[in-house]
């Protein structure tokens, strides 16, 4: 299970806003974690759908908060990238514009490769017997 802190780390690394000591928790990024736990709430829930799961998740209200019913290689690979576009959209939008197309391509790719939901195929016609 992967928290919104893991995925705020991996954001703050892809946006270089660690300090010297490689930490992402700094005077510099305070404004960042608050805003962090109900974006990455947003990009869960839009990982959720594409798996095909439903449920009610509600926002996470901080950053120890674990990231639930999404994949772990989702969560850590693919959710940093979202959510470093969001947090520097009105900052530094050429950088947010890299790493929104880098999301969506690598969230597309998952969609695409994510697999299929099951269901039982109701046979209106009765010509099957099962």
């Amino acid at each position: 299970m992967i928290t919104a802190g893991e995925i705020f780390e991996c954001a703050m690394a892809l946006i270089d806003e660690l300090d010297e000591e490689g930490s992402a928790y700094s005077a510099d990024t305070e404004i960042y974690a608050r805003r962090a736990p109900s974006m990455i709430s947003s990009l869960a829930e839009e990982a959720r759908r594409i798996a095909g799961k439903r449920g009610e998740y509600g926002i996470l209200d901080d950053l120890e908060d674990i990231v639930e019913d999404v994949d772990d290689s989702y969560a850590a690979g693919i959710l940093p990238y979202g959510l470093a576009a969001a947090l520097l959209h009105d900052e530094n939008p050429a950088s947010a514009g890299f790493l929104q197309t880098r999301y969506e391509e690598m969230r597309d790719w998952y969609a695409d490769h994510a697999p299929a939901a099951e269901e039982q195929i109701e046979d209106i016609y009765g010509v099957y017997d099962w």
